[in-house]
């Protein structure tokens, strides 16, 4: 099964998991039911069950997953929560690095600063 970065744009904070599922939709849907209301600043449990009821019934709160132009195994999608954006990005384990290199770590630092 692939596997799926999620990487969730809530109030000001950015939140990343990763999930298998056979597709994006599916991703989504693992994504909500797994998603701790404790590790997202101001989601409530009652917001996370919109989500989850959202991505159930397959309503038109939800708006996507849309696939991105121009980039392969890139979806997007937005909630009825205020102020939520979840992107995916189907991602290969086996073509990735467990650490990043030394230019990894410097860019990050770069963009830490800058903030």
């Amino acid at each position: 099964m692939p596997l799926f970065t999620v990487i969730f744009e809530y109030r000001g904070g950015t939140y990343i998991a990763q999930v298998k599922a056979k597709g994006p939709r599916q991703a989504l849907t693992r994504w909500a039911k797994e998603l701790s209301p404790k590790i997202v600043a101001r989601l409530g449990a009652r917001a996370k069950a919109s989500l989850v009821r959202v991505l159930a019934e397959r309503s038109d709160g939800l708006t996507g997953p849309t696939a991105l132009a121009g980039l392969p195994n890139v979806w997007c999608a937005g909630f009825p929560v205020p102020g939520g954006l979840v992107n995916l990005v189907r991602t290969d384990p086996r073509k990735g690095d467990t650490e990043p290199d030394a230019s990894d770590v410097r860019r990050v630092k770069r963009s830490a600063a800058r903030r």
